[in-house]
């Protein structure tokens, strides 16, 4: 939480796109970001939430499905920035759908933080897709 509390984004595309470039280096990945059109204008604390997320996906892809593709997306309209992350899995998912790879629990302080700024995540498996949404309004 403190990293939450400490950190700033300047700009989301960017961070996500410097995001998804290192694991690519890091992961024998494909990692493809695709961003609407436009600025997905939020707040300060919004963005970093929604970077969060990103991370989480894509350090537990790293562990449950290493080498397999990822595929974040981040759209924005009049109302929601949506941040999706979804990658196909090699095995079952982890026991708990918001533990972190360490056994923490990353997911629900952000699920916590994604609701004080009016926002949702869901994250479930279907079809061995492991897929995480976090949606906050602008």
């Amino acid at each position: 939480m403190h990293a939450l509390r400490s950190d700033s984004v300047m700009d989301l595309d960017e961070e996500l796109s410097a995001l998804t470039a290192a694991h690519r280096t890091r992961h024998p990945a494909d990692v493809t970001l695709r961003t609407s059109t436009g600025s997905a204008a939020l707040s300060a604390a919004g963005a970093l939430v929604l970077l969060r997320v990103a991370q989480e996906p894509l350090a537990n892809a790293a562990q449950h499905a290493p080498g397999r593709p990822v595929d974040p997306a981040l759209d924005h309209d009049d109302t929601h920035v949506t941040l999706t992350v979804g990658n196909s899995r090699s095995g079952p998912a982890p026991a708990t759908g918001f533990a972190t790879v360490n056994g923490g629990h990353g997911r629900t302080g952000l699920r916590e933080r994604l609701v004080l700024l009016g926002g949702t995540v869901d994250a479930g498996t279907h079809d061995d897709r492991r897929t995480v949404t976090a949606r906050l309004p602008r």
